[in-house]
């Protein structure tokens, strides 16, 4: 009877655990893919910064500002690459090297342009913030990368 007991028991705490498991399990994989939808990440950091529909119209313009500059640079960055890798890999190689010197710089002036950019207009949306939203925009920016990220890229 003691047996049949310590078998039902045992049989109680690993069917617990089973369930634990699997239902951490399923939990995860949720946050996980809500956290890999783009949308989802930018819902949940617009409500946790509590941002008003005017500072809502503001982060939406400058999102969209954001992709322009992002498209326009992959697009030039782009061509950019191909032009490189076809003079890299001419017969011509050594007569091309001006040029691919050129084109590398061109393609370093882009990214540093890029980057400007960027900069410029995440630095509008933390100036759209009052001092609590900057604040926890901060508390954001070092806590969750990729969460963060979603706010201005594509």
């Amino acid at each position: 009877m003691m047996r049949r007991n310590m078998l039902l028991l045992l049989l109680v705490f690993s069917l617990a655990a089973n369930v634990f498991f699997v239902g951490s399990y399923i939990v995860t994989h949720r946050r996980a893919a809500a956290m890999h939808d783009r949308g989802k990440r930018v819902a949940a950091v617009v409500k946790s910064l509590h941002l008003s529909d005017g500072q809502q119209k503001i982060f939406l313009r400058l999102k969209k500002q954001t992709t322009r500059v992002k498209n326009r640079y992959w697009r030039q960055v782009r061509t950019d690459r191909l032009e490189l890798w076809r003079l890299l890999t001419s017969p011509h190689r050594q007569q091309n090297r001006e040029q691919m010197d050129q084109i590398i710089h061109k393609m370093a002036v882009e990214r540093e342009k890029y980057h400007k950019e960027i900069r410029d207009i995440i630095g509008r949306f933390i100036d759209s913030l009052d001092d609590n939203q900057r604040q926890r925009f901060y508390e954001l920016s070092s806590e969750n990368k990729k969460m963060l990220s979603a706010l201005f890229s594509g």
